[in-house]
């Protein structure tokens, strides 16, 4: 892991961090955590071994409670995205 990327790490975790203090439950935080790398729903549901039908419910949690509509609109998805390319 370079330098940038244990930068935007910290950023995630702190803004995650955050959530949390919004409501967000520890397993919403961590879908939406996985969400934010750019993990699929498929691979969140494996990573947390749940089904993936388990995974969609948390993110309309959070969408919810984040008030945003879709995947794209998340806090911090830009910006993660952009440093990828």
């Amino acid at each position: 892991m370079g330098l940038g990327q244990a930068s935007n790490l910290l950023q995630t975790l702190s803004l995650l961090t955050s959530l949390k203090l919004l409501g967000l439950s520890t397993r919403e935080t961590e879908v939406l955590f996985w969400a934010i790398q750019g993990k699929d729903n498929q691979a969140i549901a494996k990573h947390l071994s749940v089904h993936v039908s388990t995974v969609r419910k948390h993110l309309e949690s959070v969408y919810r409670k984040l008030g945003v509509q879709s995947r794209s609109n998340l806090p911090g998805i830009k910006k993660i995205r952009n440093s990828q390319f």
